[in-house]
């Protein structure tokens, strides 16, 4: 399945989205939610602040610089990998549809890591994508 990213380099990426994470959120303790708007009715509880993945982090941050730097790491191709685990991780495919996934991802004109910085929730879908890998 994973053939461009290690199991390995993928934990490490979790963690470190994890750590970005709890800095971002202690920068938005205390927000109130009504100041970023109505969110669109969907599954499950939702955080009004997602939507502003780590942007609300400085960019001298050392979580997100070290999270930047690691994602910056990974050749194209591998990044593309790593977004299809992260819509599998999300829900968005089954793992037994990894093949769709990377075809669908593949179709993207880019994968920078622009677009992973915008996931606020990159660690839990990465974590969930890992243990529904490991169940196999």
């Amino acid at each position: 399945m994973l053939e461009k990213i290690a199991m390995l380099q993928v934990r490490a990426l979790a963690d470190q989205a994890f750590a970005a994470r709890e800095a971002r959120d202690r920068i938005l303790t205390g927000v109130r939610d009504a100041a970023f708007g109505e969110q669109t009715p969907a599954r499950g509880a939702h955080n009004p602040t997602a939507a502003l993945g780590f942007d609300t982090l400085p960019e001298t941050d050392p979580h997100r610089r070290a999270l930047e730097k690691a994602l910056s790491a990974f050749p194209v191709s591998a990044r593309r990998e790593l977004w299809a685990f992260v819509l599998i991780g999300r829900g968005e495919y089954a793992l037994k549809d990894w093949e769709r996934a990377m075809a669908d991802v593949n179709r993207l004109p880019d994968v920078s890591v622009s677009l992973f910085m915008e996931q606020a929730d990159l660690h839990e879908c990465l974590t969930k994508a890992i243990y529904e890998l490991e169940r196999v």
